[in-house]
């Protein structure tokens, strides 16, 4: 996938976490996971009116971070611990140039 699809420069403000961890901190899992369920929705609804394939990659790309979300609140859930920023690394998901 493209750069602006995986990490747009815009949600990567220096001396910062990327935007998606933040609101992981400040929202929890579950909210993010319906933030990129909904997000999914739009890029589906909108990509032939807008950025075509791009925004079906970005669409692809909320998919698959929501299932991370849901799989990391069921762990969650049973040991008592949030999502790990090293397994959103991991993935690929996120970077690690910002302070975790």
């Amino acid at each position: 996938m493209i750069e602006n699809v995986n990490h747009p420069k815009h949600y990567n403000i220096p001396g910062r976490k990327e935007c998606i961890v933040e609101m992981i901190e400040k929202f929890g899992t579950e909210a993010v996971e319906i933030f990129c369920i909904l997000n999914a929705y739009k890029y589906r609804y909108r990509f032939e009116q807008k950025n075509g394939q791009e925004d079906l990659q970005k669409a692809e790309w909320y998919d698959n971070f929501a299932s991370l979300m849901r799989k990391n609140s069921d762990q969650a859930r049973i040991s008592g611990q949030g999502v790990k920023v090293r397994t959103l690394v991991a993935l690929g998901f996120i970077r690690t140039s910002r302070r975790t």
